[in-house]
């Protein structure tokens, strides 16, 4: 867990996607402990390493989710300092 790394991000969440398609598993959501039962999201709580993806449309929605994020924020920051 490394915090916002500013300018590295979208490296750093390329490489976690890789990672990620690689062995499996997803990092854990931290300081999780009382999920809330009105909401059903699949939570990875504080464990760290257990696989969890099991198909490859399961690794294929993580890589998605994960490279939208950094696109839409890749944009933001786009807006924000006039860049076209």
């Amino acid at each position: 867990m490394i915090g916002h790394s500013l300018g590295a991000a979208g490296s750093l969440d390329a490489a976690a996607c890789v990672k990620t398609i690689m062995e499996g598993t997803i990092h854990p959501t931290i300081n999780q402990e009382n999920p809330d039962p009105d909401c059903d999201l699949d939570y990875v709580p504080n464990i760290l390493g257990r696989p969890v993806l099991k198909s490859p449309s399961q690794t294929l929605l993580v890589l998605v989710a994960r490279m939208r994020a950094w696109y839409f924020a890749s944009m933001l920051s786009k807006q924000m300092t006039g860049d076209s």
